[in-house]
């Protein structure tokens, strides 16, 4: 099948062969298997014909076409995003370039592209730039993260102003301040959330959801600037003891915090003591001990709701 790809006058026989079958996640996520496919895939995507190219969506609904498999987070995806980037610009260039395909990838891909548009991939760029435009999101603190991750980068603010000269609404959009709701792409990074904090103004936010990105403590000193925060989710991130003491000096107004499955001890937990205001804690999968459970239960009076799940103190 490699071989074949390579040749144009197979690509549409394999291309109408390949796209229906239903590939076990098991096969694509076995890395010998994914490389191979990729190869044939990147073929498909590079081919301009709409019989061979069209291949790359799915083949019916409520399935995931090869252009999802391969995104970020996808469980065919090696490459950040490359792969997935070109195949989304090739259909766009084509007869797709239409209201219900951008609001296919807004319903199911719009993390992985604010992820890769984040870091100045310009066919996101124009994604985001497009869903703007057509109304395709109707959410307000979307619509304003969008437009804080176009400004990120000097292609994404180009291309947003020459919007807005376009639709001078979403410069009122923006006047009316940043968002009170944010939830950055699983895979993002500590540079992501930093590139995305230093665009625009987040003084009204107040909740944030981190939960499986790859930040680390890092962040933290990202995190303390951010001065109307009331619920902070680092489900499953590698934030640790060092960002967590820096937090409980600078967030002392934060109510609800999801520590779930991140690497904390006792030495960072102990120091949520002074977070008066927390009534909403998620210590699950953590090395919390019986202990410094004990010391937080009595130090934290507003605390309703606590999970220790799978710690020594359950």
């Amino acid at each position: 099948r490699r071989k074949r790809s390579d040749y144009d006058d197979w690509r549409p026989a394999l291309a109408s062969l390949l796209q229906p079958i239903p590939f076990p996640k098991e096969a694509l996520a076995h890395e010998k298997f994914t490389k191979e496919l990729k190869y044939v895939i990147q073929r498909f995507a590079e081919d301009p014909r709409q019989e061979v190219h069209s291949c790359l969506l799915s083949v019916r609904a409520g399935k995931d076409g090869w252009f999802q498999l391969y995104s970020p987070g996808g469980v065919a995806c090696d490459d950040d995003g490359e792969l997935f980037a070109s195949m989304v610009h090739i259909l766009m260039g084509s007869c797709y370039k239409t209201k219900k395909f951008l609001l296919s990838l807004a319903e199911n891909k719009l993390g992985p592209c604010m992820l890769l548009a984040l870091r100045g991939n310009q066919t996101m760029v124009e994604i985001l730039c497009l869903m703007l435009e057509y109304n395709i999101i109707d959410n307000n603190d979307t619509q304003l993260q969008i437009i804080s991750t176009l400004e990120s980068t000097d292609v994404g603010k180009r291309m947003y102003e020459q919007l807005c000269d376009r639709q001078r609404e979403l410069k009122e959009l923006q006047r009316k301040g940043g968002p009170t709701r944010l939830t950055l792409p699983s895979k993002s990074t500590d540079a992501d959330l930093a590139r995305l904090l230093s665009s625009g103004s987040f003084g009204n936010l107040e909740n944030l959801s981190l939960a499986f990105t790859n930040v680390t403590s890092a962040c933290a000193e990202h995190l303390i600037k951010l001065p109307s925060l009331k619920q902070l989710n680092l489900w499953s991130t590698q934030f640790g003891d060092a960002g967590l003491r820096l937090l409980s000096e600078h967030l002392t107004m934060l109510q609800v915090l999801n520590l779930c499955e991140t690497p904390v001890t006792d030495a960072g937990l102990l120091a949520l003591s002074s977070m008066k205001s927390l009534c909403s804690l998620n210590m699950n999968s953590t090395k919390l001990s019986a202990d410094t459970y004990e010391d937080l239960k009595a130090k934290l009076p507003n605390l309703k709701e606590v999970d220790v799940r799978y710690t020594e103190a359950w």
